[in-house]
This record gives C-alpha cells, sequence and structure tokens, in this order.
C-alpha cells in the first residue's frame, strides 16, 4: 500500500524534531525505505478460496467485500490466464512507480522496492 509512505514519514520526521529538541547535537537524518513490495491484496493465508477456514488476511486497498472476487482473480493467475497475467504485470509496474514518486515527494534519500531488485538512490 504505496500510501503507507506518507504517514511514516509524517511519523520518522516528528521522531526526529522531538530528538532536535533535547540535543543541541541533533540533526535531521536521511530516510531510507527498505523491504517494500507490490500491494498483494491478500497474504499470509488462503486467497483463492473465500470460504476457506485459513483466509488470508485482506491488505488495503482491498476490502473485505473484495475477498471473493479476489479468489476468483488468484485462481486464474494459477491458471496463467493472460489476460490476469498482464494485469498483475501492469499493477506491480504502476505501484513501484507510485512508491518512487511518493519516496522523491517525501526528501526520502534512499528506497529499496524489494521483491523487484530495484534500489534508487534519490538524493
Amino acid at each position: 500500500y504505496p500510501e503507507e509512505i506518507y504517514g511514516v514519514v509524517d511519523w520518522l520526521n516528528f521522531e526526529q524534531e522531538q530528538r532536535m529538541n533535547l540535543s543541541s547535537l541533533a540533526y535531521p537524518k536521511p530516510i531510507i525505505v527498505s523491504d517494500t513490495a507490490t500491494t498483494p491484496f491478500i497474504s499470509y493465508g488462503n486467497a483463492e478460496d473465500c470460504t476457506a477456514f485459513n483466509k488470508g488476511l485482506i491488505f488495503p486497498p482491498a476490502t473485505e467485500d473484495d475477498r471473493c472476487r479476489l479468489g476468483e482473480y488468484f485462481t486464474s493467475l494459477m491458471e496463467k490466464n493472460e489476460t490476469a497475467l498482464n494485469w498483475v504485470y501492469n499493477f506491480c509496474a504502476a505501484d513501484n512507480i507510485k512508491r518512487l514518486l511518493m519516496a522523491a515527494d517525501n526528501n526520502i534519500t534512499f528506497i529499496d522496492l524489494a521483491f523487484t531488485k530495484i534500489c534508487i538512490i534519490l538524493s
């Protein structure tokens, strides 16, 4: 969920400001984001069967109402449906570009776009 970058940056900036107020030696540190991953929608459990006992956790922007539709989608991916595969390739690319632009917009020095073997130094 790329938008979480905004909250993390706000929190880190707040924490740094608190420390700078406590010490005359403190200075703002660069922000580094590591181990990002493409938005999974469902993870840590069954994604294909929306009635399974061990259902996966839903990740934003997906909601519980999306569970059965996502199950059909993940099943089509496992069946190597060309339309579904092309959609996921495009989604992953757009998700990483969104993370990269958010990082640049927030003066993040380094972002690791994990699982794609891409690390970007922004400063």
